[in-house]
């Protein structure tokens, strides 16, 4: 689920960008604020991944905001001034909306975001994760893995080329591999994104005809699945 902050003083204009979120299944509003002092507690203690900044506002602007701020999630500016433009992306925001904002321009802007997104999971899926198995290390790429599968105090990670024990939980498996590219389907399983077939409400079938039982409360709304499973899949 993609969480998204809206900062704008003008209440119309936070409202059609919460009707424009509204039409995509995998986007919600984790937080409307007219200011940024009313957003900054909320940035604080909720996962924000998109945030829309409004650049003309009372007491502090958008872009004073980003002279400030540090280590804020994505960032599209929305305002009705043209000439902030070249400012704002020194700041190395993702987009800039001219008000009034166009749903096509608003979801080019979406899709901008989710493209980031990917790249960074292709990135982070092509660079070696290291795992002790008994007495020899290994550089396991996580694109080369199938299926991780919990076996009492040890997991099995299964990859294309091969198949390794390592003394870990898969709480632990899930913190070192990378999130948007592993979902964990059942207590004893993880399985890679990428590789799966198709989805019944009993079981995940990944490439070569492997089935994965699926516990639905693992699965269901993660990673955009959710839009392709039927509404009564239960545990």
């Amino acid at each position: 689920m993609i969480r998204c902050l809206l900062i704008d003083d003008e209440p119309y204009a936070r409202q059609l960008l919460s009707k424009y979120i509204a039409e995509f299944n995998d986007m919600e509003v984790a937080g409307s604020c007219k200011s940024i002092q009313d957003a900054i507690p909320v940035l604080q203690s909720e996962n924000i991944d998109l945030l829309f900044l409004d650049v003309k506002m009372p007491k502090v602007t958008g872009v004073e905001f980003l002279e400030q701020a540090k280590h804020l999630p994505e960032v599209v500016l929305t305002t009705a001034y043209r000439e902030y433009a070249v400012q704002a992306y020194e700041f190395g925001v993702l987009d800039y909306l001219l008000k009034p904002v166009s749903f096509l321009r608003f979801a080019k802007a979406v899709d901008r975001f989710r493209q980031k997104q990917i790249n960074a999971v292709v990135d982070k899926m092509n660079q070696p994760v290291v795992f002790k198995s008994g007495f020899e290390y290994h550089k396991i790429l996580p694109a080369d893995i199938l299926y991780i599968q919990s076996i009492k105090e040890y997991v099995s990670i299964v990859c294309s080329n091969g198949k390794y024990f390592v003394r870990s939980t898969m709480s632990e498996m899930l913190l070192q591999l990378p999130y948007s590219g592993f979902i964990q389907v059942h207590k004893s399983y993880i399985v890679a994104n990428a590789r799966i077939a198709s989805v019944t409400s009993g079981k995940v079938l990944l490439e070569g005809d492997i089935d994965i039982p699926l516990v639905a409360r693992h699965f269901y709304h993660h990673a955009g699945w959710a839009q392709l499973m039927d509404t009564d899949l239960k545990d």
